[in-house]
């Protein structure tokens, strides 16, 4: 897989304490931090190179609709806006 050249500061030290993303023109993640995979508990490797979609760890029907935002994001160059609730399973 292609090495995409995008890190967040500091990430081996813990970094920022929030879910952090990057992702290409064709919806894939091409960074992520350890706060994203800790909170979703996926693994870095398993996720870079895949759409939300394809990854799935929101849950399908929100892993599809982040998917569509991006998309629309991308395709209008606007600022989208979504608001879900999600439930902790691992009690933290």
């Amino acid at each position: 897989m292609f090495r995409y050249p995008v890190e967040f500061p500091a990430d081996d030290d813990g970094g920022v304490p929030y879910p952090l993303i990057a992702k290409d023109l064709n919806n894939r993640y091409i960074a992520v931090n350890r706060a994203f995979e800790e909170a979703l508990r996926v693994r870095r490797e398993d996720i870079l190179g895949r759409t939300t979609k394809e990854v799935g760890a929101w849950g399908g029907e929100h892993s599809q609709a982040l998917h569509d935002l991006t998309v629309t994001t991308l395709a209008n160059d606007t600022r989208q806006e979504i608001e879900a609730q999600f439930v902790d399973l691992g009690q933290r």
